[in-house]
Formats: structure tokens, C-alpha cells, sequence
């Protein structure tokens, strides 16, 4: 596909949404109950996609306290395998 056919199809596209965002307008403005779905849609889709994003950001922040807290645990083993004398407590170093 050469520019000049890339630019004739994006410009199909483009004109078809604009189209559909008059039709539907038009359609909304004659007939309320269009309108009244279109919005009801739109509201649902809005509500799902922001359920989503917050469900998505709160996975990932209890992933990220899993993950460190794996960490911790694997760090502390390896310490108390090969540096025990690292694994004193403050009231241990208090009192040497």
C-alpha cells in the first residue's frame, strides 16, 4: 500500500465517523429515546472503564507489596544463612 492509498483510506475512515457522530446526533434529536440510550451507554462504558483502571492500579500496588515483601523474606534467609552476625538486633549492638 503506497502513501497516496494510506491517505485515501484514513481519509474514508475519518469521513465515516464524523457521518456516524451526525447521524447518531440527528437520529438523538428526532427520536429522545436514542438519545436517552446513547447516553446510558456511554455512562455504563465510563463507569466499566473507570472499575477497571482502579481494579488495574490496585493489582498492581498489592503486586508491588507482595513482590517486596518476597523480597524481604528472601533477603532475611540469605542473611541468616550467610550473615548471621548481620541479623543483631539494635539492643544487641547497644550492649557490645
Amino acid at each position: 500500500m503506497n502513501i497516496h492509498q494510506h491517505r485515501i483510506r484514513e481519509a474514508r475512515q475519518i469521513t465515516a465517523v464524523i457521518a456516524l457522530v451526525c447521524a447518531v446526533g440527528f437520529t438523538a434529536a428526532v427520536v429522545p429515546a436514542v438519545e436517552q440510550a446513547i447516553t446510558t451507554v456511554l455512562l455504563g462504558a465510563g463507569g466499566l472503564a473507570l472499575t477497571v483502571l482502579i481494579g488495574r492500579v490496585v493489582i498492581c500496588r498489592l503486586r508491588e507489596r507482595w513482590e517486596d515483601r518476597a523480597d524481604a523474606l528472601a533477603a532475611e534467609a540469605w542473611r541468616a544463612q550467610h550473615a548471621p552476625h548481620l541479623l543483631a538486633t539494635t539492643q544487641d549492638r547497644g550492649a557490645v
